[in-house]
């Protein structure tokens, strides 16, 4: 994960941010890649950070609250399964070897595993001045961090949380389990996704 320190420094570390990324599999050979990033005023001020450029190549939208950053890319599944998922302007490409796993098991299935664990050790690594706790009463208690978001096809199974409509598998990270000495957090995010196969009756493929 080393190209995603840009990114994870920004959006995961301080408690008064809020990040959301997304891997959107549009097919079995397409994945849309999204991430935003809410940057609240606190933020920006305690870090000298005005709302122009804060975005590099993202597009940036001013709220009351700060700035919301948001990119958008696609990618060829066959990248991601190489472990390398490109999102674009703020984000950038990411290296997420050993974190994300993508894995096509049949010609209809990709399943996603994401190591919780090791994807928290990887943001805390980013962190060794502190400012974690500064920015967490900055926040004025509201509960932030990450959202991990899997969409795409038919959702068959998920060790994360299912929305309503069954079109989305998710999990959130609270910001202070990314600054707790010792985080009590283990085990993975697992999405597996099946999409229409070339079967002459559907009964087959499963």
């Amino acid at each position: 994960m080393r190209s995603l320190i840009g990114l994870a420094a920004l959006a995961l570390l301080p408690a008064c941010m809020r990040g959301d990324m997304t891997l959107d599999f549009e097919s079995p050979e397409v994945v849309v890649a999204r991430s935003a990033i809410d940057l609240t005023l606190p933020m920006l001020d305690a870090f000298g950070m005005g709302a122009d450029g804060v975005c590099g190549a993202g597009k940036a939208t001013e709220t009351a609250q700060g700035v919301t950053c948001r990119s958008v890319k696609r990618n060829d599944v066959a990248e991601v399964i190489a472990g390398r998922v490109d999102f674009g302007g703020f984000g950038g490409e990411m290296d997420l070897t050993g974190i994300v796993t993508t894995e096509r098991i049949r010609s209809d299935r990709i399943r996603v595993s994401v190591d919780v664990a090791a994807l928290v050790d990887a943001v805390r690594a980013v962190d060794p001045a502190g400012y974690g706790a500064f920015l967490h009463e900055a926040s004025d208690g509201d509960v932030q961090g990450l959202i991990l978001r899997v969409r795409g096809g038919e959702i068959v199974g998920t060790t994360g949380q299912l929305s309503e409509d069954g079109e989305e598998a998710r999990i959130f990270i609270r910001a202070s389990v990314f600054q707790a000495p010792d985080p009590d957090i283990s085990g993975y995010f697992i999405t597996l996704l099946k999409f229409p196969g070339d079967c002459l009756i559907d009964l087959f493929c499963d």
